[in-house]
């Protein structure tokens, strides 16, 4: 698979580059975080200083599940996404993680990116009977 590869430099160049002044998301963030800022130090490409977002902490206020790993969400979610702990499908199913805890986010509460963040990371307490509370009642007025 690594054959035709470009070497790791590169990838963690074009990397840093693509990802700019973004977010960095990832699930269990501290791992994939410090890994990547580590690698690029090694390589001379200083350290990330991207402020960072992490789907665990954030399917923990918004998803109710009895686990917050990435397999057992893909389960809790229904996610069909094979090939576990390989990296483009890690990060596929953790886009559909995201994409189910905006839908599940109280908008009143979370209307930045910097809302988000804070959110995420404020407690590990669950949101979800609330939102899916307030959901039912707006559903019922448009009714």
């Amino acid at each position: 698979m690594l054959e035709d590869a470009p070497i790791v430099e590169t990838v963690l160049k074009e990397f840093k580059l693509f990802l700019g002044d973004d977010v960095f998301i990832a699930h269990n963030i501290k791992f994939d975080y410090e890994f990547i800022s580590d690698s690029l130090e090694k390589y001379d490409l200083g350290r990330l200083e991207n402020r960072r977002l992490c789907t665990i902490d954030l399917a923990r206020r918004t998803i109710e599940s009895e686990k917050y790993g990435l397999r057992a969400l893909k389960e809790t979610l229904e996610i069909e996404v094979d090939n576990h702990h390989r990296a483009y499908y890690d990060a596929l199913a953790t886009t559909y993680i995201l994409e189910k805890s905006f839908s599940n986010l109280d908008r009143t509460k979370v209307k930045t990116t910097e809302d988000l963040i804070k959110f995420a990371k404020s407690s590990k307490v669950k949101d979800i009977k609330k939102v899916k509370d307030k959901k039912e009642i707006e559903s019922k007025k448009e009714k």
